[in-house]
Parts: structure tokens; sequence; C-alpha cells
């Protein structure tokens, strides 16, 4: 072999190993950047979505702290078990009666509760039911048996803090049923009742959307001790 052609091997072993080389630095680099930027979009996504929903749970449970700060509305749910003490009403405690639930119910029909949550629901074991919605297709059964409503034993335990109950088909419709997810809690002091706000869940494809469609977002809702899953794909 000639020295040309062997100094040209050489040279060329040479260029091979530092392009080898500069190869891997370049995409060792870039493989470096690329994850950096896409845990950097991850995370923001993440702290947008956990915000996002963080503030609609707030919005819930400001709802039920309204409730319970109205003193007409919290007099009405404490008055309302009085009424069952004797086995029949005289016209004039069924007028009172009556009263108390119109109290509740103008208390629910606020702008602001039927423009922004599917439903809010006032209910006692008694039978006594207050919703925010009673007209149109989401008219409330108000002869639902709420012993059959699983979360009520939780919300007790709870002592009047709120729990999150995991997206469900809502009970209360008569004309029609959606999947919701709710925050409830328990009215204290005696056997006055419980708060239910609804929050349809086809709302949340607004709180979970980001750019990316290939990201997949899932929330994890702490309640009473258990984590409740909200998944949606854009």
């Amino acid at each position: 072999m000639k020295f040309r052609t062997k100094l040209i091997l050489g040279f060329s072993v040479v260029i091979f190993f530092i392009s080898t080389i500069l190869g891997i630095v370049c995409y060792d680099y870039n493989f470096r950047r690329l994850s950096e930027k896409a845990a950097q979009s991850l995370k923001f996504y993440s702290r947008q979505t956990a915000s996002n929903v963080d503030f609609t749970i707030d919005s819930m449970k400001h709802v039920t702290d309204y409730i319970l700060s109205d003193q007409d509305m919290l007099n009405a749910m404490k008055t309302l078990p009085k009424y069952y003490q004797k086995s029949s009403f005289s016209v004039g405690r069924t007028i009172v009666h009556n009263d108390l639930l119109d109290t509740l119910n103008s208390g629910l029909a606020m702008y602001y509760i039927n423009r922004n949550f599917y439903r809010v629901i006032i209910f006692n074991e008694f039978g006594d039911v207050a919703s925010s919605t009673n007209t149109g297709s989401k008219i409330t059964n108000k002869t639902r048996n709420t012993t059959s409503i699983d979360w009520l034993d939780s919300a007790a335990r709870r002592h009047g803090k709120p729990i999150l109950v995991a997206p469900h088909m809502d009970g209360w419709g008569i004309r029609e049923s959606k999947e919701v997810f709710s925050l409830a809690r328990k009215v204290q002091g005696g056997d006055f009742g419980y708060i239910e706000v609804q929050y349809a869940t086809d709302k949340l494809k607004d709180i979970f959307e980001v750019p990316d469609s290939d990201i997949k977002v899932v929330a994890f809702l702490p309640g009473g001790g258990e984590k409740y899953c909200i998944s949606l794909k854009n």
C-alpha cells in the first residue's frame, strides 16, 4: 500500500472518529434540550390544569359556604326537621314548612349558580329537597330515594368538611341525566341535611384543553382519603 493511500486512509479514520464523537455529543445535547423543553411544557400544563381544577373546586366550595352563611337558608335547614316530630301536619304547619322550602329554593335561584354549575341541591333524610334547577330539561326529581346515595356516610364522617364525589351519572334528573362530579357536605349540628354542588364533566374539556393533542391530562382529586381520577384526552 502506497504512503499516499495510507495517509488518506488514516485521515479518513480520524475524521470518522471525530465525526462520530461530534455526532454523539450533538445528539446528547439536542436530546437533553428537547427533554428539558418537554419537561418544562409538561410542568407548565400540569400547573395550569391543576390551577384551573383547584379554581373550579374552590368555586364549588364557595357555593356551600354561601348557603351555610346565609342565615335564612341555614335557619330553614335547621327548622325543617322539627316538622317531622309529629305524625301529621296542620294547615298552618304545612304553610310554614312550604315557606321554608321556598326560602331554600329562592336562595339557590341565583344567576351565578345556574350559569356556573349543573345543579345545586339541598336535601335531608325526611324527603325535603330544594334545587337550583326546577324547570325545563333539568327539572329536579324531588321524590328521589336519597338513602341510595352512596356518599352520605363519607360526608357525615367529615364533620362538615366537603368531600369530592367521583364522576357519576346525576341521579336527580327527571328528563335528562348527565355525568357530573360533585362537591358535597353535611350540615352540622343535627339531622339538618346535605348540600351537593354538581359540575358537568363535559365542561371540563375547557379546563383540560392543552395545545398538544398527544398529551393526555389526568387529574387525581383527593376525596375523604380516596383519590378520584378525571381523565380527558383532547
